[in-house]
């Protein structure tokens, strides 16, 4: 599992596939590891396969499936797959509106709390940094050229507001999918000038109120220092 973790751009835990290989009773054993695994990869992970199967024949989900969209949502995945409910079912704009109002409801009451496990600095400095930012109630942007360490600080689910700035937009869209990210567009030609570049963009969309905070900073690079800014609107 860890090999196909590392591997992998993004984790989809297709429980049907999972329930033609393993009883159906280990089912909730496997995505949880998954999942863990996953996340302390820092790598984004879906959920898929009857999460609202009911509503493929009635306007409103079960007791159960609310239950179990609440239990992924607590497990901290990034994303929650509808596919017979949308593609063939009868409701499927019920579907998408009742999937999105748990999702609402549950997410910001739940605690994932992660801490890496190793020694890896890549991990332990995007664990740093969002602790950093939600201790200080500080919002967080990263610019980012591949995405990596942005996903890896969105692992951590801090609770705050986390922007990711990128000039490939590639590596934007790939970020649509990671939890709590929302991705920013700017032209850099480095990390320090793109560092700059997004707390501009910022200020030009109206991201920041007076007196805010915010901390900057981007992905570990070899070199001879590494900035992390804090910034308070004026």
């Amino acid at each position: 599992l860890e090999g196909i973790v590392r591997e992998s751009d993004m984790i989809l835990v297709a429980r049907g596939d999972l329930g033609m290989q393993f009883p159906l009773e280990e089912i909730p054993i496997l995505q949880h590891k998954i999942i863990e695994a996953a996340r302390l990869m820092g790598k984004p992970v879906i959920i898929a396969t009857q999460v609202l199967a009911s509503m493929m024949e009635n306007p409103a989900p079960t007791r159960a499936e609310v239950t179990d969209v609440a239990h992924a949502i607590a497990e901290g995945v990034d994303g929650i797959m509808l596919t017979g409910e949308t593609a063939v079912g009868k409701y499927p704009l019920e579907a998408v509106k009742w999937l999105r109002s748990i999702i609402e409801t549950n997410e910001g009451r739940v605690s994932v709390e992660l801490k890496p496990i190793d020694d890896d600095i890549q991990k332990r400095f995007a664990h740093s940094i969002a602790k950093l930012a939600e201790s200080i109630s500080s919002k967080l942007a990263i610019y980012t050229q591949k995405g990596r360490m942005a996903t890896r600080i969105a692992a951590y689910r801090p609770r705050i507001q986390i922007y990711a700035a990128s000039n490939n937009i590639k590596t934007l869209r790939k970020l649509t999918m990671v939890w709590g990210l929302k991705p920013i567009k700017v032209k850099a030609n480095d990390y320090k000038e793109g560092l700059e570049a997004a707390y501009q963009e910022l200020l030009k969309n109206k991201y920041l109120s007076e007196d805010e905070t915010i901390v900057l900073t981007y992905g570990l690079i070899e070199e001879g220092e590494h900035i992390v800014k804090i910034k308070r609107k004026v």
